[in-house]
């Protein structure tokens, strides 16, 4: 998978997240964190940091989701 289709999937993903967080009220931080799907979004999100500042674009961090723009 080229970097510019794990952004893709990271972004579509966090999207589909925070919509399923904002319809089920889940607003508790630590309701959040245990999210296994959350904790892997972020581990792949800090894996290319580095690509995302790269490739300049700017990022968002809201409730423990990492938001592309």
């Amino acid at each position: 998978m080229k970097i510019e289709e794990l952004l893709e999937h990271i972004e579509l993903e966090t999207k589909n997240l925070s919509l399923l967080v904002k319809e089920r009220g889940i607003t508790d931080h630590a309701t959040i964190n245990q999210s296994q799907k959350l904790d892997e979004l972020i581990l792949l999100y800090q894996k290319h940091m580095c690509v995302v500042k790269k490739e300049g674009r700017e990022v968002e961090k809201t409730k423990e989701i990492w938001i592309y723009h």
